[in-house]
């Protein structure tokens, strides 16, 4: 319309800024380790997670929106490891045993390591190169 002039758009403040600034910086390095954690546990467990931060505006008396409080609530869900398990077998007296009571057992005994040789290389198939010891090895 033709005499008006647009109106200036509202400068907003930065949430990093209020962020930073809520309960005197305690938020912001709550999250900061909330998520350290979360982002070493899902890279352990290989499973995800979230955080979730609830900002909390109300006035600091009924009807007067010109002075708030401002609270801030961090719930994180970290990815846990499952417990490890055993396998164990139930023998015939109700007892866990890890050995199966079903499978034979075998007599094993210690054999002693055989002598060592040396090693050698076959440098031909010609009679005239014959193959000799590889030195060092």
């Amino acid at each position: 319309m033709p005499g008006t002039t647009p109106e200036a758009e509202p400068v907003i403040r930065p949430f990093a800024d209020v962020l930073l600034e809520m309960q005197s910086g305690l938020v912001h390095g709550d999250l900061t380790t909330r998520l350290h954690e979360l982002t070493t546990a899902v890279r352990e467990h290989g499973k995800g997670g979230a955080i979730s931060l609830t900002i909390k505006v109300e006035p600091v008396t009924k009807g007067d929106g010109g002075t708030v409080t401002v609270s801030g609530a961090i719930a994180a869900k970290i990815p846990r490891s499952e417990p490890k398990k055993s396998i164990f077998f139930l023998a015939e007296d109700g007892n866990l045993s890890r050995d199966d009571p079903r499978q034979l057992h075998l007599p094993l005994r210690e054999v002693a390591a055989p002598a060592a040789t040396p090693l050698r290389e076959a440098v031909g198939m010609h009679p005239a190169h014959p193959i000799r010891e590889v030195p060092g090895r």
